[in-house]
């Protein structure tokens, strides 16, 4: 994103979704704890650039099936 705003550009980051194929992988994954690292990562990312204009979140939902 740096490297856009560098040039002018703005950005955003379109459809996050950071989500289990299926419960039987959460733990391989690393768990709920690894899902919410990467979320706050990528919003992070784009919070620290100026000219990173939002993020759309998909598929959100807070249980597990």
């Amino acid at each position: 994103m740096n490297q856009y705003a560098a040039a002018g550009m703005d950005s955003v980051l379109t459809e996050l979704d950071i989500r289990f194929v299926n419960v039987s992988n959460i733990a391989a994954y690393g768990g709920f704890a690894q899902q919410a690292t990467d979320y706050y990562n990528s919003v992070s990312a784009c919070m620290d650039v100026a000219t990173c204009k939002g993020v759309v979140v998909w598929d959100f939902v807070d249980k597990c099936e």
